[in-house]
């Protein structure tokens, strides 16, 4: 039995993780309370699969692949940022608004056709969106944070993606470990 915890992703240029990893900073927040997600593991996670089988992988791989054909490239715009809070920990991430929600909403619908045609069930107990994360804080984030959570400004951050990947992410004590194991390529332009 070889399951490993997994997700679906997109990883970004590494000018565009940089520009990510860089936002989290007009914070403040100390170092010691905060683990930041290396620059080169962020990512934008479409879906969360939890821990499957590597055959059942390549089998949705395969399964996507075949659909992702029939979908354009997606704009994508990175403009606010969020957080949420679970177990006394708190995410900071980035979200915004879609350039493309079409497109994306088909992938995103594809991904779900997928999984149903495979039998992986993924339904969690909150609602989950897609969402680059930035940092982990071992607390739960006081009310100045919140404020400038949900105020902040900052020139949208830009990119098109014509790819994803199923990634599997192995958790240590220092920081997660990603292998991208599958690479789905969109329709070409």
């Amino acid at each position: 039995m070889n399951a490993v915890r997994s997700f679906i992703g997109i990883f970004p240029s590494p000018e565009i993780q940089n520009q990510l990893y860089n936002l989290p900073k007009i914070f403040e927040i100390k170092p010691s309370k905060a683990r930041w997600v290396e620059e080169n593991n962020i990512h934008l996670t479409l879906k969360f699969l939890g821990d499957q089988q590597i055959s059942i992988l390549q089998n949705l791989s395969d399964l996507i692949s075949i659909g992702a054909q029939k979908i354009n490239p997606i704009n994508l715009s990175i403009s606010s940022l969020g957080f949420f809070e679970r177990n006394y920990a708190s995410v900071i991430f980035a979200k915004g608004i879609i350039e493309e929600t079409e497109n994306l909403n088909k992938l995103l619908n594809l991904i779900e056709n997928c999984l149903v045609e495979i039998n992986i069930n993924t339904k969690k107990e909150f609602d989950f969106k897609p969402h680059f994360t930035l940092t982990r804080l071992h607390r739960n984030i006081k009310s100045d944070l919140r404020l400038k959570l949900q105020t902040a400004t900052f020139q949208p951050i830009k990119f098109k993606t014509n790819s994803l990947f199923i990634i599997k992410s192995i958790l240590t004590s220092q920081k997660p470990i990603y292998t991208q194991l599958h690479k789905i390529n969109l329709k070409e332009e």
